[in-house]
Formats: structure tokens, C-alpha cells, sequence
């Protein structure tokens, strides 16, 4: 990813670290400071927000006034990894949202509360974490988690090796005061490299989607589908209606094995596969069906574009759930014989 210079994307030829001693650890924190000194920014952010209003009384309101949304002055901290010597900075969104006014401090490596020129070391303590943030796009999550500590007024700023090497985006904390309790989490650095090209190149960011909803091939499931012991890879658990899936006659009890020759180890990994693909793509996953192989090729959508147009289908609702109409006879439980009552389905 982005390592030691601003100019470079590419990682330089370095010497392996080695540490023998405590001294020695101290010695290597100072020079990957020092290798990344201009490389990390200061940003702070004026703007402004909305903000939900109660009947109870807030500020600008008087009691028992009715509930809505007002504009509210803002502004936050966070830092930045300058990409390239003319002046490009990629950070994380949510430090930049709402922004009137971005200021730009050259700093070195972060800005916790505000305290530039900041150091924190630690260990990764796991690679490929989901389902810790409700801000990360559905399926997509892929973290390192640390815990190096991280404040807000990090966010943004470069997660290093003893290289120096940027190995990762500081993005969130998991914690109940607020501050760090040592479960920080950063975005791998592959994954914002790919994400600022595209920004670069594109002005926005494109993910595919082939229109399923899977789940991980477990052991029970992988008997009830009479499958060997040796088969690896997801189940599709739905074929959603418009998606290249669909349109491929693919269908729930599917078992995708592999996606552009990569083994399909989990649905996160198989998601996070098909959304770095590129729209437009025939792929031809390898596809089992009732034990047997299927010669499948898809066309890979692009997200948004697929989901504006599932969006537009009859009876979709703003809330997720999509809803359809049950039969003119009395509805009884969902699942009994003669029942005329269809199951909601979520979207």
C-alpha cells in the first residue's frame, strides 16, 4: 500500500526488523516514526449536521415543542495519509461527512483528541473481523483488529508495521467510554488502495453484486445436501429477483465452491470477492447442484445500480421489507397445511 514516501504505492525494498531487546523495540518505534513523519496529516472539520429534536426541550427549542430534525453546528478531528506529492489525502469518510470547511495540518502519525504528533504501539490481534461496525457496507467488512491504542482524532491515519510499511487505515474503536480499551480496528491497506484508485480514476466507488444472499456451507447443511465430506465453499440461500444470479437460473441450494478460481472459503470472503469485481465482468463461478456440477456464467452488476433496480419493484418498502399481498381466504400460520398466508420477506 502507501509506504514510507507520500509518491509511492508500492513498498520499497526494506531490511528485515530485527528487535533483540527492549532498547531495540524503542529504536524501531522512532524510525517508523520518522519514516512517516510527512506522510500523515492533521485534519479538522467545521460543518454542519442534523440532529434529531425531542419534545422534551434542547437547545433552540422550548418545552413540549414538537419532535424533528434541526441543523447543528459541528466539528470534528481526525487524520489523514497523503497519497501522493501533489497533495492527495485519502481518510475515512466519516471524519469528512458534513464538512463546509476541511483544514490540513501536516503532522506526524496521528491526532488523537486533537494531540498531533502522537505514537501508540501494539499487536495485531486478529485479521478478516466483520460484523463489528454498523457503518461498513453490508457483507463487506474485513478489519484488523489491534491493540495499538486508538483515540478519536486517529481515525484516518496509518496503522504501520515495524517496516514502516502502511499496512492499514485506523477506521474504528469498539468501547463503552468512548476512549480506547484496546480493541481498535483499521481497513487493510490493499482494500484502501483500491478504494482511492477508483476515487481517483472514477470520481466514485464501484462495487459488483451478483444478486444472492449465501450462507457458509456448514457440516448438517452440507449432509442434508448429500454432499462429501471434501466439498468446500457457500450456499445461496436466495437468488434475489432482476440480479445476474436470477437471470442465470441459479437458485437457493446452490453451492458456489469457487469465484474466478479462488476457493470460496466463507460468504464473507466469497462477498468481498464479487464486490472488488468489476461491472460488466462474465465470471463463471464453479456452481454444484443437487451434487452435480453446473456450467454457470454470470454477468456482474453493479451494486447500486442493481439495487435501485430491485428498489423499484412493486411493494418495496423504504424500512427493508418486502411485502406481498396475501390471498382473499382467511390467513392461517405460515406453514400448516392449507395456509394462504406468505412469509415476509427481508431485503
Amino acid at each position: 500500500m502507501f509506504f514510507r514516501r507520500a509518491a509511492r504505492c508500492r513498498a520499497p525494498a526494506t531490511d528485515p526488523v530485527v528487535v533483540r531487546n527492549a532498547p531495540g523495540f524503542q529504536d524501531a518505534i522512532a524510525a517508523v516514526a520518522d519514516s512517516a513523519l510527512l506522510s500523515v496529516v492533521h485534519i479538522d472539520v467545521t460543518g454542519t449536521a442534523l440532529r434529531a429534536t425531542s419534545s422534551y426541550g434542547t437547545l433552540g427549542m422550548s418545552p413540549g415543542s414538537s419532535p424533528g430534525i434541526s441543523k447543528a453546528p459541528m466539528r470534528a478531528l481526525g487524520s489523514g495519509i497523503l497519497l501522493s506529492s501533489g497533495g492527495r489525502i485519502i481518510t475515512n469518510d466519516h471524519v469528512v461527512e458534513n464538512a463546509d470547511s476541511i483544514t490540513v495540518w501536516v503532522v506526524a502519525i496521528g491526532s488523537p483528541r486533537g494531540l498531533d504528533w502522537t505514537v501508540t504501539a501494539g499487536i495485531v490481534s486478529a485479521t478478516h473481523r466483520a460484523s463489528v461496525s454498523t457503518q461498513a457496507p453490508e457483507g463487506l467488512e474485513d478489519f484488523i483488529q489491534t491493540d495499538t491504542a486508538i483515540n478519536p482524532g486517529n481515525s484516518g491515519g496509518p496503522l504501520l508495521n515495524l517496516a514502516g510499511e502502511v499496512i492499514g487505515m485506523n477506521a474504528m474503536i469498539v468501547s463503552q467510554s468512548q476512549g480506547s480499551e484496546g480493541l481498535g480496528f483499521a481497513i487493510p491497506s490493499n482494500l484502501v488502495k483500491t478504494v482511492a484508485q477508483t476515487l481517483i480514476r472514477d470520481g466514485k466507488v464501484t462495487r459488483g453484486d451478483l444478486g444472492i444472499a449465501t450462507q457458509d456451507l456448514t457440516d448438517p447443511i452440507r449432509r442434508s445436501l448429500k454432499l462429501s465430506a471434501d466439498v468446500r465453499g457457500i450456499v445461496v440461500t436466495e437468488a434475489l429477483p432482476l440480479g445476474p444470479a436470477a437471470e442465470a437460473s441459479m437458485t437457493a441450494g446452490d453451492v458456489i465452491t469457487t469465484f474466478q478460481q479462488t476457493p470460496a472459503q466463507s460468504s464473507a470472503q466469497f462477498n468481498r470477492l464479487v464486490a472488488a469485481a468489476l461491472p460488466g465482468t462474465r465470471v463463471t463461478p464453479g456452481v454444484i447442484r443437487v451434487g452435480a456440477s453446473q456450467a454457470v456464467t454470470l454477468t456482474v452488476a453493479d451494486q447500486l445500480a442493481l439495487q435501485a433496480r430491485q428498489a423499484a419493484r412493486p411493494g418495496y418498502a423504504l424500512l427493508g421489507i418486502r411485502v406481498e399481498p396475501v390471498t382473499a381466504d382467511p390467513p392461517t400460520s405460515p406453514g400448516t397445511p392449507g395456509s394462504t398466508r406468505r412469509p415476509v420477506s427481508w431485503s
